[in-house]
């Protein structure tokens, strides 16, 4: 439709009227934009009554357009501003309707329901101060209690409580019997700081159902007011009555579900939450307390985790939302996010909580954690290190700063942080078990076993805590006690390597070796993806002497994962058992390519000590002590330096691993074995440090003899003897698994004047031995004591012979130790001395003397 170019005013309200149709069918705006140039030269007479009638039609989009269009142009009125408002508020424009009645309201300022309606707009959108100030200025021109009543509500929103009360004073010396202003200062009275203020609460509600028996807002404040004075059983009463009255009173709902929280009852608190957000989706109180509710019911047993984690999480979205500056509400999200394991999303939000309350300990405690788990340690722990600056006893923050010391390997420098952590929280399991495992780390053995016991008190289910003390049982020789704790927790969580590295260890200790297999064996064939468990089982398989098995397993394995250090590790062990050197010493070295840790140097070094490579193995050793100074590769060096006669810097690499915690068997052998060949032997010293060798592993066969060998060389044989069959004993339950060990079982029996048995046991050991040259030595030293001369010649010229081929340098250490043996045999008269022993010890000592040692 083309309109006139310049019609009179009958003419434009003619237009309008003949346009309606067009403007409510289906191009409302096309029609306006026809009508826009008319229209605009008389606004009040055509296109404000248009707009109002598209209003009336339920045309908010026309509406809209046409009101904006008047504004635009700069005719503004009081109804155009009015009317647009009005189709803001319905469609959800919230903001800039308040801008439109605000704007009205500067054009009216004598109009005072206009006034009124912006005060009641803001106040509703919770703009308390410009509220108060558009009912204080409504006041000057009409001044009515009501009005007094609403300015009281906004001025305690605002929280000026003593304001608030005035205002609703006023309001009641106008009108006595306005239960709203009761109401009103009942409310104010729980916001105060007076010591009586859940009693003015509960007089003020008093008041107010004295004048209406049916306000439901007087029986919430009545419930809330016995809430805060822990009064629940009363508060629910009162909330209940409340809801009965009004079941749609949002604030009812979310206030007894407060208190059925506070009552444990946290199903039906969650119940009302819900009940409370339906009702009222925009008030971020109730939605931040439903996700914390939820959040608090998915850690608890029994408790469909997944569902309530994605009810937290959605109500606590909502709650950042309409409370962006509520840093308790990021942080309350940043729980939820990382309880799914989303840490991105969780740093993200404890960040922002951080930003919003930056001196909140557990915001820093939390981020530290999430920081930890995403990779970042160091930054971890900085974040700890201000929560415990922050709070010194706060014993979440002390817990978090030792947890992620221990994970540094940091073991000594947590325990005074878990310690804390207990002190103030000793029902706290989690702190029980930090505490008890850190404890187990340094060889504090009894105190840890208090600690993993209060831990498994407190929660029977905590898998860590029961794997933890079986290791402490084990570590204590109690290894029968320590397989109900690691089956258990196996049961809760699996795989679990760490448990079944401890079950392998329980059951090798106390069962057969091929039972201790079985039993890993079964475990791991649940879970033959996983390769960490994999390895626990090849490793079991190779200390029952099931070394091809293992290969054959490991083989396998490394198909999947060709670069797993574990089982490379493994693998190199496996192939020694087997009396490949070159292979075991082949995989080492992929395993020390793919990773630098001790642990691993260590081993490599040991192989290539095995293939004659003693120098480079202290190569090996010494770059792993500049990285990181740890028990395994100092005892390493030591036992090297032993193979090379370097006895005093054995003794010192030894006696410096032995001071590490927790006590270490090998590091107390290999410093006892040093002491024994030490300038002639420091017998005294040495047995010492055997005798703590067997208090950590009273089963251990070769602790037990070196007490029975220092007894034996200070004369007293009568104490010896019952120490070598106990050593006996204990090697031949490990010797079909560990052949190795006959060589043991031969030195005990010599010593004990068994010839013939422990010449028997020597050649069982000489096949499988590593050191070929020291067996033949010992078989010499056996035909010496019992007589044989012919026989022992034989075995010493057969030693003398493997040496004389091309050897390494270790043998030294073989000599030196085959000569002092001969010479204790002769001081203590179990072998004559005599011209041909003369010879046999000079001739040990001028071949000892040939060997070069390594740069030490």
């Amino acid at each position: 439709m083309e309109p006139p170019s310049s019609p009179d005013e009958a003419g434009a309200r003619s237009l309008v009227r003949e346009s309606l149709d067009l403007l409510m069918g289906d191009e409302p705006v096309a029609a306006l934009e026809a009508l826009a140039r008319p229209a605009l030269q008389n606004p009040d007479g055509t296109l404000l009554p248009t707009a109002a009638a598209l209003v009336t039609a339920g045309e908010a989009s026309a509406a809209r357009a046409a009101l904006d269009m008047l504004i635009d142009a700069g005719h503004t009125s009081v109804p155009a501003f009015l009317l647009r408002a009005d189709v803001l508020l319905e469609v959800g424009e919230d903001d800039a309707a308040a801008v439109d009645v605000r704007e009205a309201a500067k054009l009216a300022p004598g109009w005072a329901s206009l006034w009124l309606q912006l005060a009641d707009l803001l106040s509703q959108r919770g703009e308390f101060s410009e509220a108060v100030e558009a009912y204080d200025h409504t006041l000057t021109l009409i001044d009515r209690p009501d009005i007094w009543q609403k300015r009281g509500a906004a001025l305690s929103g605002w929280g000026r409580v003593d304001e608030a009360r005035r205002s609703y004073e006023r309001a009641l010396a106008g009108a006595p019997d306005m239960t709203s202003a009761y109401v009103g200062l009942a409310e104010t009275a729980l916001g105060g700081a007076e010591e009586d203020r859940l009693a003015e609460a509960l007089r003020f509600a008093e008041e107010a159902l004295t004048r209406d028996p049916a306000s439901a807002q007087a029986y919430a404040i009545r419930g809330e007011a016995h809430r805060l004075g822990e009064q629940f059983d009363e508060a629910a009463e009162a909330l209940t009555e409340s809801i009965q009255l009004d079941p749609d009173f949002a604030y009812a709902f979310g206030t007894r579900a407060q208190v059925r929280r506070a009552q444990d009852r946290l199903d039906e608190a969650i119940d009302d939450f819900e009940k409370a957000a339906a009702l009222a989706p925009e008030i971020g109180w109730i939605r931040a307390e439903a996700g914390e509710a939820y959040y608090a019911r998915l850690q608890t047993p029994g408790a469909d985790a997944a569902s309530d984690a994605e009810r937290a999480l959605a109500h606590l979205t909502v709650a950042a939302r309409i409370r962006p500056t509520d840093g308790v509400v990021w942080s309350l999200l940043g729980q939820a996010h990382w309880w799914r394991e989303d840490l991105e999303a969780a740093e993200e939000a404890l960040w922002r909580a951080h930003e919003l309350i930056p001196d909140e300990v557990n915001v820093l405690v939390d981020l530290a954690r999430v920081r930890n788990q995403r990779g970042a340690p160091a930054e971890a722990l900085e974040l700890a290190e201000q929560a415990c600056e922050a709070a010194p006893d706060d014993p979440y923050a002390r817990l978090t700063r030792g947890q992620i010391r221990y994970a540094q390997g940091e073991v000594a420098e947590s325990i005074p942080d878990l310690e804390v952590a207990v002190e103030r929280l000793p029902d706290f399991a989690e702190a029980r078990a930090a505490l008890g495992e850190s404890y187990r780390q340094v060889g504090r053995y009894e105190e840890a076993l208090e600690q993993l016991a209060a831990a498994v008190a407190g929660d029977p289910a905590d898998a860590w805590a029961l794997s933890s003390r079986g290791a402490v049982f084990v570590s204590l020789g109690r290894a029968e006690e320590a397989l109900p704790d690691l089956r258990r927790a196996l049961e809760l969580r699996s795989p679990d390597t760490f448990a079944l590295t401890w079950l392998r260890e329980a059951l090798s200790a106390s069962r057969a070796p091929d039972e201790a297999a079985d039993e890993v064996g079964a475990h791991a064939r649940r879970y033959p993806d996983n390769l960490d468990i994999q390895e626990v089982y090849a490793d079991a398989l190779r200390f029952a002497g099931r070394y091809r098995e293992a290969v054959d397993l490991i083989d396998e394995a490394l198909w999947r994962e060709p670069e797993h250090v574990g089982l490379l590790r493994s693998l190199g062990w496996a192939h020694l058992g087997l009396g490949d050197k070159a292979k075991g010493l082949d995989a080492m070295k992929r395993a020390a390519a793919v990773s630098s840790e001790p642990a691993t140097l260590a081993d490599l070094a040991y192989l290539q000590s095995q293939c004659g490579q003693t120098a480079e193995a202290l190569e090996t050793v010494d770059r792993g002590l500049a990285t990181r100074r740890t028990a395994a590769l100092l005892v390493t060096r030591s036992q090297l330096l032993a193979s090379v006669a370097a006895w005093a810097p054995a003794v010192a690499a030894a006696r410096e691993a032995a001071a590490m915690p927790p006590p270490e068997l090998s590091a107390h052998l290999a410093l006892g074995w040093a002491l024994e060949h030490l300038d002639g032997g420091h017998t005294t010293d040495a047995l010492a440090v055997y005798r703590n060798a067997l208090e950590i592993a009273p089963d251990d066969p070769y602790a037990r003899r070196g007490v029975a060998d220092m007894l034996w060389s200070q004369g007293k044989a009568d104490e010896a003897a019952p120490e070598y069959e106990r050593s006996i004993a204990q090697s031949r339950r490990l010797a079909d698994a560990q052949p190795e060990r006959q060589r043991d079982i031969g030195w005990c029996l010599y010593r004990l004047g068994r010839y013939e048995e422990a010449a028997d046991a020597y050649l069982r050991g000489l096949s499988v031995g590593v050191d070929r040259t020291g067996v033949l030595f010992d078989i010499g030293l056996n035909w010496l004591a019992a007589g044989d001369q012919v026989r022992a010649a034989d075995a010493y010229d057969q030693g003398f012979a493997l040496h004389s081929a091309p050897r390494p340098p270790r043998d030294r250490g073989t000599l030196e130790v085959a000569a002092r043996d001969l010479r204790e045999a002769v001081r203590c008269g179990q072998i004559s001395g005599g011209a041909e022993v003369d010879a046999l010890l000079s001739r040990l000592e001028t071949e000892a003397a040939s060997v070069p040692t390594p740069a030490v």
